[in-house]
């Protein structure tokens, strides 16, 4: 069986899609969100179940079976609000529960007119389809942030005066200098900031790929999983940035040392390169 959520956010007073701030009825501060976003995530249900009867003698009868039930949410490809394309993830979580039944009637005369019966079972907890929504990378917020954070002073106004300059000199002098002199060089410019892939920026494709080394106290617990990143890629393709987004603590380290070694090919952007932001998976899993 599967189920799918699309869960649709528009923003906070609509149609704003915004959060002001008061302080002491003055406006403080705007919160403005990107929208419309529309999170998808699913879940895939299967369960088998197997069942007989068999009669000790005229009286007693057993009832035997077992349900296995397998539960893999999951989340499907989409795109953000600002056009970013976020990969599948196809396994998040599996999991595998096995259900015992048991049960018994007895025929306490022989005649079938009074029967006693015992019956035991044991039964799962069945998963939500937004449970995969938690560790999703594009979700859709339900409340405005919780904490507001106090915007920095003003800077002071500059001095007008020099110690030691004359009166009348010319403004933004310095002492000893020539009037008309040379102005000095502008600073070199920034470099860019990175783009997220999406839209017109195309994932770049990897070049060189390093498998992450499976930690050994990981699959003594039997640990096993996705772990989602965030990476940053420079204009020459390297792997500068790496942050976790979806966290199994024994396996981080491992996902992090081995993503941070991966190259891609240059992203171009009007004919430059450019870096880039976009969302990485590391799978690790236990070989049976």
């Amino acid at each position: 069986m599967l189920d799918r959520l699309d869960q649709p956010f528009r923003g906070f007073g609509d149609p704003c899609n915004c959060v002001s701030v008061f302080n002491n009825n003055a406006p403080s501060q705007v919160y403005l969100y990107q929208s419309p976003v529309n999170s998808k995530t699913g879940l895939w249900a299967t369960t088998v179940y197997a069942n007989d009867a068999w009669q000790v003698n005229n009286r007693l009868t057993l009832n035997l079976g077992v349900r296995l039930d397998r539960f893999q949410p999951f989340l499907p490809e989409q795109i953000g609000p600002a056009g970013q394309n976020f990969a599948a993830v196809d396994e998040i979580l599996v999991w595998k529960n096995i259900g015992p039944r048991l049960g018994a009637s007895y025929d306490i005369s022989g005649k079938g007119k009074t029967v006693v019966k015992f019956n035991y079972g044991r039964y799962w907890l069945y998963p939500a389809a937004d449970f995969a929504n938690n560790i999703n990378p594009n979700p859709a917020p339900v409340e405005a942030p919780p904490e507001i954070k106090p915007e920095a002073p003003p800077a002071a106004p500059p001095s007008v005066g020099v110690p030691g300059g004359v009166v009348g000199g010319v403004p933004g002098g310095s002492l000893g200098g020539v009037v008309g002199g040379l102005p000095e060089a502008p600073p070199p410019p920034p470099p860019p900031a990175p783009v997220r892939v999406g839209g017109n920026i195309r994932q770049p494709q990897k070049t060189r790929n390093v498998q992450p080394v499976y930690p050994q106290i990981a699959q003594s617990a039997r640990v096993q999983g996705v772990v989602i990143i965030e990476a940053t890629i420079s204009p020459a393709g390297k792997v500068v940035d790496a942050r976790i987004l979806r966290s199994i603590p024994l396996l981080d380290q491992a996902a992090l040392d081995a993503v941070r070694q991966w190259e891609y090919s240059p992203t171009l952007l009007n004919g430059v390169p450019v870096p880039v932001i976009m969302t990485v998976t590391v799978n690790f899993t236990l070989q049976s």
